[in-house]
């Protein structure tokens, strides 16, 4: 639906990035794409483990959902 990206005024080191879907398939399968892999590189290469939150309307998970959606992707 939208993904909007903030930069912290106060920390030049924090960024967030928002990302809202209406349903859970839409965002697994963006997760496993190759430009979401290389955002997950980048996030590797961080100077200190980034935050990873993702929440829903009655939960809220972490970098495991990352490793939930990933987990399906055939490696070549």
């Amino acid at each position: 639906m939208s993904c909007h990206i903030y930069g912290d005024l106060q920390d030049k080191k924090v960024l967030v990035i928002e990302e809202v879907w209406t349903a859970e398939e839409g965002m697994d399968f963006h997760i496993r794409s190759d430009e979401y892999r290389n955002l997950l590189i980048v996030l590797e290469m961080a100077a200190k483990q980034p935050e990873v939150r993702f929440h829903t309307i009655s939960n809220s998970t972490g970098i495991e959902t990352i490793e939930k959606a990933r987990s399906h992707i055939r490696i070549r």
